[in-house]
Parts: C-alpha cells; sequence; structure tokens
C-alpha cells in the first residue's frame, strides 16, 4: 500500500477493492456450483470403463478435476486478497480522518 495518498485516490482503491470483492465473490459462487456437474461429468468418463467406486475415486484424482478446483480456489483467494486490501485501506482512510480531527 502506498502511504501518504490523497483523499480521493485512497477512497478509489476503497471502492475499486469493494467492486472486486463483489465480482469475485459471484464467480466463486458460480463455479461452487458448477464442481459437483463438473465432478459428475468427470466420473461418468471415468465409469464408462470402471466400476462406480473407482471412477470416484479417479474422478476425484482427474487432472482436469483439478483444474477446476485450482480456478475456484483462485477466485476465492482474489477475493480475500481483496478483502483485505479494502480493510487496509478502509481503516488507513479513518486513521486519517480521526487523526486531523484531533490535531
Amino acid at each position: 500500500m502506498m502511504y501518504f495518498l490523497s483523499k480521493e485516490k485512497l477512497l478509489q482503491r476503497i471502492s475499486h477493492y469493494a467492486q472486486v470483492i463483489v465480482e469475485n465473490r459471484q464467480i466463486s459462487l458460480r463455479l461452487e456450483k458448477l464442481l459437483p456437474t463438473r465432478f459428475k461429468k468427470i466420473k461418468a468418463k471415468h465409469a464408462q470403463t470402471i466400476k462406480s467406486s473407482k471412477a470416484t475415486r479417479l474422478a476425484l484424482c482427474d487432472n482436469e478435476y483439478g483444474k477446476f478446483l485450482l480456478e475456484y480456489l483462485e477466485i476465492k483467494e482474489e477475493a480475500h486478497r481483496a478483502r483485505i486490501q479494502w480493510e487496509t485501506h478502509r481503516m488507513y482512510f479513518y486513521a486519517r480522518k480521526t487523526s486531523r480531527k484531533n490535531s
């Protein structure tokens, strides 16, 4: 974080990070809803030649499913990072605001 930001720049960053949080949460919720469907497709692909229980294990270890999980986790991580930045900038804004009142 840059120190000594102008009030406008600080408010702009707070707004930006809030927007990133909302967008990434929406995307992560959609991906979370898609995961079971994607898993079922991968499991069905394996179940064509193998018993169901083994197909489940193979689907869980499948690289394609791993990519889907990583995609979901990366979006969640980005949302958490944006949340931290938003909170930090917001605290900085209010700290500056209260320190100017007390001066």
